[in-house]
Parts: C-alpha cells; structure tokens; sequence
C-alpha cells in the first residue's frame, strides 16, 4: 500500500499524510499510530493489540470529528474527456477506465464480434447467440483462465446502432450466460460488474468485455470491524415466504 488520500487540510489529517507517505506501510503499523495519536489527544491509554469493539466505534468517531476520511489506500487519478476523435475513440475510453475498486489482477480486453442480444428472445435463438459466444476466438481461448476460487469484476460494453434499443440488464444475462462455463467457471463468482449501453451511428455493433481477478472483497484494506453505522430508525423491511 502507498498514500492514504484523506480529503481535508485540517492538522489530524496532516499527520496522517506524512506517515503514509512511507511505501509498504502495513495495516497494523497504520492502527497502531492512529491510536497514538488519538491517545496523545484525548489522554487516555488504548491499546492497539487490545482493541475491543467499542473502543474501535470511539475511534471512528474521534475520526470523523476531525474530519479524517478514508476513501482510498491509493492515490488513483482520472483525466476526464470532453472530446473525441470519432466514436471507436471514445468506444476506448470506456474500455480503458479500469475499475476504480476491485484492485484487479490480469486485466484483459477483447472484442466478440456480434451483435448484442437481449435475453427476452426466444429460446432457440437465444441458444444460438450463447454457443456463438462460447466458441469467439478470445472466449474460447480462455485468456484469463479463472479458477473456481476466483473473483470477477467484469465490464461489458455493448455498442448497438442508435436505430435499435435494448435494456442493459437483459443483454448482460444473455452474455454472461454464454461466458458461463467456458471463460467464467460460474457467473456467482461475479462481484463487479459495470454494463454500458454505447449507441453509435457509425461502428459495427459488437460487444466489448474488460475483465479480471478482483479483490473488492478481499477485505485487507479495512482497518476496523465496528462499522460506525446505525440505521438511524428506518425499519427493515422482511418478504413474507
């Protein structure tokens, strides 16, 4: 892990950013110095090692009032475009914004050369464009080869004429349905996924897919079990069976 980016100026957040300017630091040594500092400025004796849940609550709330917010153990930056060339050249944008979360690990693009579909078809058509995208050559080449013990964040563009219109869900069903089995073991290892309705005048409708190891929910980066959350008096709603 490099730099925590926290999102203020005040002096806690200062004394922060100087100690996470240090490459490598780890989760514990991060814990241990932000207990220092809370026990410096409240003059009492936590314990890192000892932590209890409450006391992680206190902390969490000592944060928050000095307005020290963590979002991101990276520092990640992201040029917006307000032009392009053509569309392909913002079709790569799209294509080329990594996730943001997941941490991915063998990232890999490619293109099946079809048009999108939606999953309101009929049956036999339906089973037609899925062994269609079973056999594409990036599919069926496996460039990611996924274990079973894998997570997936999955991006999937699809580019369709601006003549025609389908819903994005219906069409991610379909497509992943099809990459079930053959590029993805099974479509629950999926964590994250973004679908995008790209409509063009120009390109060949086809279907772009972005995908890759994630580790949204690998969980290493959080430093704290108590949440900090209350439901604030909204009541949970139950489906009766």
């Amino acid at each position: 892990m490099s730099n925590i980016k926290i999102h203020n100026s005040s002096t806690m957040h200062s004394k922060i950013l100087e100690l996470t300017n240090t490459h490598d630091i780890t989760k514990e040594q991060i814990i241990t110095k932000i207990i220092d500092f809370y026990n410096k400025a409240n003059d009492t004796a936590l314990n890192a090692k000892q932590l209890t849940y409450d006391e992680e609550g206190q902390l969490q709330r000592w944060l928050n009032k000095e307005k020290v917010g963590f979002i991101d153990l990276r520092s990640e930056t992201f040029t917006k475009m307000n032009w392009f060339a053509n569309e392909f050249d913002k079709h790569q944008y799209f294509l080329q914004f990594h996730c943001k979360i997941c941490d991915i690990e063998g990232l890999t693009h490619f293109p099946i050369r079809i048009s999108p579909m939606s999953s309101q078809i009929k049956s036999d058509i339906k089973n037609k464009f899925q062994e269609l995208i079973k056999t594409a050559p990036y599919v069926k080449n496996k460039p990611t080869h996924f274990k079973d013990t894998d997570r997936i964040c999955l991006k999937l563009i699809f580019v369709i004429n601006k003549s025609r219109d389908k819903d994005v869900d219906n069409m991610a069903k379909i497509t992943i349905d099809g990459l079930e089995k053959i590029l993805i073991p099974d479509d629950k290892q999926v964590d994250h996924l973004e679908v995008i309705k790209f409509k063009t005048n120009y390109l060949e409708e086809h279907i772009s897919i972005s995908i890759g190891r994630s580790h949204l929910n690998d969980n290493k980066n959080i430093l704290f079990h108590n949440t900090n959350f209350k439901w604030a008096g909204l009541e949970k709603m139950i489906v009766e069976k």
